[in-house]
């Protein structure tokens, strides 16, 4: 039982520590840090899913406060996406942009076909 307690556990702060890895890369804004942050991600949810699917968790309390930390972590890394994405929407805008529609959605000066917008 302790042998899966700390499997369990370090799995957790594997995980852990792959979310900060990934938070790390997206601080730099540049187009190469999406891929390994992809990565970093698909290794924490197969670790997660692997956890959950052998019942590593069920009254493991070692490893609930990494849980927490990771969830923690999780939230701030959302936030820190979606910061980027309207800022990196944003430049677009300023670069291309040719208005808004009434629905407040950004309208791009280019006609060609397949061109980016958000108009709906």
């Amino acid at each position: 039982m302790d042998i899966e307690r700390d499997e369990g556990l370090n799995a957790c702060l594997f995980a852990e520590a792959k979310m900060l890895e990934a938070r790390q890369l997206l601080l730099d804004a540049g187009p190469g840090a999406i891929e390994p942050c992809q990565n970093e991600l698909q290794q924490i949810v197969a670790t997660l899913e692997k956890l959950v699917s052998d019942r590593t968790l069920e009254a493991n309390s070692s490893a609930s406060s990494a849980l927490l930390r990771i969830r923690r972590s999780a939230q701030a890394l959302k936030l820190q996406i979606e910061y980027s994405s309207r800022l990196y929407c944003g430049w677009v805008q300023l670069r291309l942009g040719a208005g808004y529609t009434q629905q407040g959605l950004p309208v791009f000066a280019t006609s060609e076909p397949g061109s980016c917008s958000f108009e709906g």
